[in-house]
């Protein structure tokens, strides 16, 4: 539902260069497949840039990890709303730390917050 909405055009995606990288660690061809093509549909690719690795450094001292504070250094920097995760420690920490420019949240809570959006 979440990418028929991005196709639709009712929401927008932003990407990060770091966000490919990662993806294109995954092993697994197909599912590095679906990820590009869903990531296709960004507007917007994030560069990570000094002030992103600045910012990064900055939320790693309120106890996210390094990788997901690239993660959400880049979606601050694409003045994104939400980030869109399925890593639950990330999800933890990120409430945790109170500092954020963005929301990161579980799938089903984006999809639930696109619907009342579309509405």
């Amino acid at each position: 539902m979440i990418v028929s909405a991005l196709e639709a055009g009712r929401v927008t995606l932003i990407s990060s260069e770091y966000l490919l990288f990662e993806v294109a660690q995954n092993p697994n061809p197909e599912q590095v497949g679906i990820m590009l093509a869903t990531l296709s549909l960004a507007k917007e690719r994030v560069k990570v840039s000094r002030q992103t690795v600045r910012r990064a450094e900055e939320l790693e001292s309120h106890g996210l990890r390094g990788l997901d504070a690239i993660h959400i250094a880049c979606a601050e920097s694409g003045g994104a709303d939400l980030l869109v995760t399925t890593d639950d420690r990330m999800l933890r920490n990120s409430r945790r730390a109170g500092v954020l420019r963005v929301r990161v949240v579980a799938p089903f809570e984006a999809l639930a917050e696109i619907s009342v959006e579309l509405q």
